[in-house]
């Protein structure tokens, strides 16, 4: 890359929460407390700028929620609405020099993993990729 720039971040978690909230497994239109649940994972962002005006994102990251501890969910069970895998690209390009100086353009897309359904029954939804 030359005289340009790249960047790497990286993030390791391990986070516990006490008595939280979540959807009652016996009737969805309510919900309990949990004794215990335990988020662990990485992340991952690739800042760049390959050429002059050309800026680059790419994110990743890997998460395992799920109740470590209960009297009434069983323990090992995923947490709803968390997805096991995200990722994004973007792009973006703004031109540097003549009339149009300053105009650029940019898109991405980004990745969300198949997570468990916060609602009435038990399955999974279907991934979602967007741009």
């Amino acid at each position: 890359m030359g005289e340009e720039q790249a960047r790497q971040h990286y993030r390791v978690y391990d986070i516990t929460k006490e008595n939280v909230l979540t959807t009652d497994p016996k009737n969805p239109d309510y919900s309990i407390l949990t004794g215990e649940q335990k988020s662990r994972g990485v992340e991952f962002d690739l800042i760049g700028t390959p050429v002059p005006g050309w800026n680059i994102v790419a994110n990743y990251s890997y998460t395992d929620a799920y109740v470590s501890e209960d009297t009434t969910i069983p323990n090992g069970t995923k947490l709803a609405a968390v997805p096991e895998h995200q990722a994004g690209l973007w792009s973006s390009y703004e031109i540097q020099d003549g009339a149009l100086k300053g105009f650029g353009v940019g898109a991405g897309a980004f990745y969300v993993g198949a997570v468990l359904r916060p609602c009435r029954g038990t399955g999974w939804i279907c991934q979602l990729l967007a741009f």
